[in-house]
């Protein structure tokens, strides 16, 4: 589960740096331009992994995209979106590992719904594969 961890909180980081650009990039309408292969080379990650990360930035509701390399950032903050319960989750299960698999448990410490919970562990899923 360590490994696990350690790729989800490297996934995370990337992904708070890609919106910190976009952050950075933005007018005064909030809206960022610039080409994937800009963000590829400014991140120094491939192209095809820039886009499933603006797939799942999308997906997420952290981002809205307007047309090919014009991007809306909905929040600059990840903890306003619904992105931010994968990272309390994952907190969660390195602080308290028995949580693991117990999404009841687990939606009680974290004050939220079954189905949210549901739905951050199918992201995790998405993202990772469900090698935990």
């Amino acid at each position: 589960m360590d490994d696990f961890l350690k790729a989800s909180k490297k996934m995370m980081e990337t992904d708070l740096s890609l919106i910190n650009i976009l952050n950075e990039l933005k007018d005064e309408n909030g809206v960022a331009n610039i080409s994937q292969k800009e963000l590829s080379n400014r991140l120094g990650i491939s192209p095809s992994n820039i886009s499933k990360r603006i797939n799942r930035l999308l997906k997420y509701g952290a981002i809205r995209k307007i047309k090919n390399g014009q991007y809306q950032l909905l929040s600059d903050d990840l903890r306003d979106t619904p992105y931010v319960l994968v990272f309390d989750l994952l907190l969660l299960i390195s602080k308290k590992p028995e949580l693991y698999g117990d999404y009841k448990s687990q939606s009680e410490e974290l004050k939220v719904e079954l189905n949210e919970i549901q739905r951050a562990w199918g992201f995790i899923n998405n993202s990772f594969g469900s090698g935990l």
